[in-house]
């Protein structure tokens, strides 16, 4: 039981409760005697595993009894699931109440201790419904730390030193964001140096010196398990795989393969969904299989990653997903890749909406989606069908 509240505990470790690693009963048994704690691992239990029809409902309950016997972790995990539309519609003004009132509860889980650097980042890249709006972020650090008239911040969380290279890389000041990225990672934040490198991502029109200084990056990168370093090292190399001689193809996709495979041991989600593409159209020397490409999708999408929740609705569309996932389910896990950024399925979204589906979604789908959307625009879907994949056995 101590070891499982440590697991759910911990943001990175939640996805390995499994029926084997919990005593349903006995927590069951604590919970309905009143144990604050075991409510709330209950409640973990039925949102993550879902082992009932009703485990979405039996998950609020335990998350609102363990939330109104002061758990804070009960607050942020309520949070997470209102943005999902799990309590009807998504309000922002009340999820950030949820994660004041968890971290005024004392909450222990990175769920609420990173909600306000997660926040930040939101208003970033306008994600959850909030407007893109990155200096908000800037001035926001700034407040937070006292320094509203420098950009001299110091003695802060290297965390927030990331998120201030966000914001300036989103507004195209190359400089300002490597030196945050980079006084992040002098702080132990290796996730940073993938930033980094992304300031120097090649184009087509990039020379051999730029690949050089892109590799490099990366490299120093990989040497300091920065998972999303490992992601950008399989995916971008100056001769890509169909212009390398035959003979060496198969040595490429060794080192695609066991470099994704690390990332993802180290939890980065995108891994997972490259991985899962890869095996999707047979890129890179990747075996072409639509069970492969499915069970990777579905690791990436249960760690929250917003293109797997796309494509796992394209497959099942067209018909090459387990035959149990229904049309309402493609439905659903677009609206769910469109609330965690994936902003291409806006379009799909709304239509499925005035084609009668998500009703239950509808005041969602108004005041969020509606507005933007753009019925002039001829979108096609990002995952085409390729032709040249034949039928599985």
């Amino acid at each position: 039981m101590r070891l499982l509240m440590k697991l759910v505990n911990q943001y990175h470790r939640v996805r390995l409760i499994s029926d084997e690693q919990i005593n349903r009963n006995q927590v069951e048994s604590y919970a309905e005697q009143g144990y604050p704690m075991a409510q709330y691992v209950l409640g973990r239990y039925h949102q993550l595993v879902k082992p009932d029809k009703d485990s979405i409902e039996k998950a609020k309950k335990w998350f609102d009894a363990a939330w109104e016997s002061g758990i804070g972790d009960a607050a942020a995990a309520k949070a997470v699931m209102m943005l999902d539309g799990y309590y009807g519609e998504v309000d922002v003004d009340r999820y950030n109440a949820l994660i004041k009132d968890g971290l005024e509860k004392g909450c222990t889980s990175d769920y609420c201790s990173l909600s306000f650097y997660r926040l930040l980042e939101r208003i970033i890249f306008g994600e959850y419904g909030f407007d893109a709006d990155p200096q908000r972020t800037i001035d926001t650090v700034r407040i937070n730390c006292g320094r509203e008239e420098s950009d001299d911040i110091d003695e802060m969380d290297p965390a927030f030193y990331k998120i201030l290279g966000d914001a300036y890389r989103k507004l195209d000041n190359k400089e300002k964001a490597e030196y945050y990225y980079t006084k992040a990672v002098d702080m132990g934040y290796v996730e940073c140096c993938s930033n980094c490198s992304l300031l120097y991502q090649p184009t087509n029109d990039f020379t051999h010196e730029a690949w050089e200084l892109w590799e490099q990056t990366n490299m120093v990168g990989c040497k300091l398990r920065d998972p999303y370093s490992y992601v950008l090292a399989s995916l971008c190399f100056e001769t890509p795989y169909d212009e390398l001689p035959d003979d060496k193809k198969p040595e490429r996709t060794a080192q695609i393969k066991e470099t994704l495979m690390k990332a993802y041991a180290l939890g980065e989600e995108l891994a997972a969904f490259f991985i899962g593409y890869n095996h999707y159209y047979g890129e890179d020397g990747f075996e072409q299989s639509y069970d492969e490409a499915w069970r990777w999708f579905n690791n990436a999408a249960f760690w929250e990653e917003p293109m797997s929740f796309s494509m796992a609705a394209f497959m099942i569309e067209q018909g090459q997903a387990p035959e149990q996932y229904d049309q309402a389910c493609a439905d659903h896990y677009r609206l769910q890749a469109l609330r965690r950024g994936d902003n291409d399925q806006l379009n799909k979204v709304v239509e499925i909406y005035r084609d009668g589906r998500l009703a239950e979604f509808a005041n969602e789908i108004e005041t969020r989606f509606v507005p933007d959307y753009q019925p002039d625009e001829d979108i096609e879907d990002d995952f085409e069908e390729d032709e040249t994949i034949k039928e599985e056995p």
